[in-house]
């Protein structure tokens, strides 16, 4: 009969010789003989482990433990397989036990400082890692990790500074070159960051998570077609790969492919349904379909997932506005504020207009989301180009087509003085080849597609055109192509229209306003010099129709004595404080009605369902169908009076409507978006319509509607003003604007310092 130690010197050359199962068929007969051998348990246990069978080898290396509590080996491979088991907190607890016992081994200071680093006990992760390069200063496997993990605190030099060391070590270790790239990526050292990419792929051209990574780079840099071809290939390899798939999904919706985007993202969430990435994409791509009930189910799972996902809350107040669901509006809205006072942004910059006026909250998320999305250094270009006769000046949107920036700026590109100016435009979004894309193409002296160009490519692109001033149309608006300008396209930059509010960012020179929009207490709170027009900020077409369709207040079954309240702004507008607001109205002018546009059906639903809280009739509330513009402006002819929302104003709605004839009521807040209707008042001469808060709202509102006639002399003021008003002098403004293009291109030639510009 063989002995326990030939039988165990047979399983010993069975396991050296990757004879896994013969050699577990002798250990299994050893411990037969003697339970107590711990050798043989021991090399049992890591029999189990590479074979995945983790409970069996958990309880091999806990049995030995009852023989022999201070067994290293065993405390050792327990946190492994632990580990393995994804249950750290055990494999935490034994590793702990281990070092102990012995901490001479480096492996056992590189395993506490993965079990660390999962538990999320980075400092401690950091200090193990350390204390592994001190045993062992070639460790690399604790240079990669300990940089990722540096990485995460945002301490991305330092990071750096340990993968140099790991490449050093060995020049062709892939993993290092990725943890590089990924690096060099924080550090928005782009192109760096596509050469470690591409050298860890020389190495192993399967790394398919660097291809995914390659692919979120080219992505953010708006290299659509590179960074779907690193993606496709990534899937290729690993079909089942669910970060490749939502990353791609990602990709479409970049690339406004939104149901294949679906897609991906619905595959992605087959393999993992806690993918919080993939709920946040699926969310997005929903809020792009307008399906904002859907996208608010997506983002809410998104955040069940991982509440502290950056721009999360942001995403769901946004869709719950969308949807006039309000509640828990203020709880998001409170908790927000809180967030950016603690240095963390979870909202858009768009976004935070819609619920908040504090110049200072909105200021600090500009600041915050441009050093997020676009490289924090200032690109300098000295372009002093000799001036041939011509100012060459750039207009940047995406919105050359029917949309209502084009419907506010046409007027201006063909009022520019071509002996001075040479005008180009710069298009970012589709081509749409409708009529109002036709005239601005006729109007302006040169028109460029640059939508399929990378953000790089295109600022080149305008730079090869010598433009001296650059104005962005869409700021942080959808479809804006914001890293574009963080390239720079001209040596001045300036934000204009699209989006009513400081962009944050060094990249952009001026901001156009006037003193309602900026007065000099607030001036404080934008990054921008301020070019302060002497009386709207807002161009405004002259040459658009005037309302021809007659409407009757029978034709929306409201009687003609009837008084017509109206808003016609986007329903996201609309908050609890205005709607309510607005229910007080009605209860208060008993013969008046309230027409509102029909935004989606969902926010249709929860506006009646919030009014039929009140004790009014629901017939009170009409909704009105989108139509075509010009019916649109018509249709005003049947309201008394356009109440305003705030904290974001009417912006071309107000304009609409004072075309329209039509007086707008409004509050003056603190923030762009809540002084824009004060602006548009101020400079029609109805300042009487401005109101400071929310009770002179209401009693000015109560007063018109039940004092028809003070209402009538205002409205006649502002049809028979109508040639007057300096908001529909479009030559007038054209003038203005380009005394100060004038002036702030002689103060750059002179190399001067930029300066708020009054007119």
């Amino acid at each position: 009969m063989e002995t326990e130690i030939t039988l165990y010197n047979k399983a010993i050359n069975h396991f050296n010789q990757l004879q896994i199962e013969e050699s577990e068929f002798l250990l299994n007969k050893i411990l037969s003989i003697n339970a107590k051998n711990i050798d043989a348990r021991i090399i049992l246990g890591v029999i189990y482990a590479i074979k995945n069978e983790l409970i069996k080898a958990i309880e091999q290396f806990q049995i030995i433990l009852n023989y022999d509590e201070v067994n290293v080996l065993s405390l050792y491979n327990l946190s492994k397989a632990y580990t393995d088991l994804f249950d750290y907190e055990n494999a935490y607890l034994y590793i702990k036990k281990l070092l102990y016992l012995d901490n001479s081994k480096a492996e056992y200071w590189f395993s506490c400082g993965v079990i660390s680093h999962k538990l999320d006990k980075k400092k401690e992760s950091i200090y193990a890692y350390d204390k592994a390069l001190i045993i062992n200063n070639n460790y690399i496997e604790a240079f990669i990790n300990k940089g990722v993990v540096l990485n995460e605190l945002k301490m991305h030099i330092e990071a750096l500074k340990c993968i140099n060391r790991a490449i050093e070590i060995n020049v062709n270790n892939a993993q290092a070159w990725a943890n590089k790239g990924v690096t060099q990526f924080e550090l928005k050292n782009y192109e760096e960051s596509i050469f470690c990419y591409d050298k860890a792929l020389n190495i192993y051209p399967d790394y398919f998570e660097v291809l995914t990574n390659k692919a979120i780079l080219h992505s953010k840099l708006n290299n659509i077609s590179s960074a779907l071809e690193c993606i496709n290939k990534a899937i290729s390899i690993n079909p089942n790969y669910e970060v490749g798939l939502s990353i791609k999904g990602s990709i479409l919706i970049q690339n406004h492919q939104f149901m294949s985007a679906m897609e991906f993202i619905d595959r992605a969430l087959l393999l993992n349904d806690k993918y919080c990435e993939a709920w946040i994409n699926k969310g997005i791509c929903y809020t792009e379909l307008n399906q904002y009930k859907e996208a608010l189910v997506s983002f809410i799972r998104a955040k069940k997932l991982d509440s502290n996902k950056t721009f999360i809350n942001g995403y769901i107040l946004h869709n719950k506005l969308k949807l006039c669901e309000w509640d828990g509006i203020e709880h998001y809205s409170l908790q927000i504020k809180e967030n950016i006072k603690n240095g963390i942004c979870d909202i858009n910059p768009f976004s935070i207009l819609l619920i908040n006026d504090e110049p200072l909250i909105i200021q600090k998320i500009a600041q915050f989301w441009q050093y997020q999305k676009y490289n924090f250094e200032n690109i300098s270009i000295d372009i002093r180009y000799k001036i041939q006769n011509k100012i060459n000046i750039g207009y940047l949107s995406s919105d050359f087509n029917n949309h209502a920036t084009s419907h506010l700026i046409s007027e201006l590109f063909e009022l520019h003085d071509k002996e001075t100016f040479k005008t180009f435009g710069f298009s970012i979004g589709p081509n749409i080849n409708d009529r109002h894309r036709l005239r601005i193409v006729e109007a302006l002296d040169e028109f460029h597609d640059i939508s399929q160009l990378t953000d790089k490519e295109a600022a080149e692109y305008c730079r090869d055109k010598k433009i001296h001033i650059m104005i962005d149309l869409k700021g942080y608006t959808q479809y804006a192509r914001t890293g574009i300008l963080a390239n720079r396209t001209a040596p001045i930059q300036i934000n204009y229209l699209g989006f009513p509010g400081t962009m944050g960012a060094k990249f952009i020179d001026y901001i156009i306003a006037d003193k309602i929009i900026i007065p000099e207490n607030l001036k404080k709170y934008y990054d921008e010099k301020i070019i302060y027009m002497p009386d709207c900020y807002q161009i405004n077409d002259g040459k658009r129709s005037l309302p021809i369709k007659k409407f009757s207040k029978h034709q929306f079954g409201i009687d003609e004595d009837t008084f017509v309240f109206c808003c016609f702004n986007n329903s996201y507008k609309i908050n609890p404080l205005i709607f309510q607001s607005w229910i007080n109205i009605l209860i208060n002018v008993e013969n008046s009605v309230l027409l509102l546009l029909n935004d989606n059906v969902d926010a249709k639903k929860n506006l009646i369902k919030e009014f039929s809280k009140s004790s009014i009739d629901i017939k009170r509330l009409i909704f009105c169908e989108r139509i075509e513009m010009l019916d649109h402006l018509s249709r005003h002819q049947i309201a008394d009076l356009f109440l305003d929302t705030y904290p974001y104003n009417a912006h071309t709605t107000c304009s609409d409507a004072l075309w329209s004839g039509l007086p707008i009521l409004t509050i003056i807040g603190n923030s762009f978006p809540s002084r824009v209707c004060a602006s548009l008042l101020s400079t029609s001469n109805l300042n009487e319509l401005v109101c400071c808060d929310i009770n002179e709202y209401e009693e000015k509102a109560i007063n018109f509607g039940n004092n028809k006639n003070a209402l009538i002399e205002i409205k006649n003021r502002l049809i028979n003003s109508k040639n007057k008003n300096k908001l529909f002098d479009a030559k007038l403004f054209t003038k203005n604007i380009e005394y100060a293009y004038i002036k702030i291109f002689n103060n750059y030639v002179n190399n001067s310092p930029n300066y708020n510009i009054y007119l």
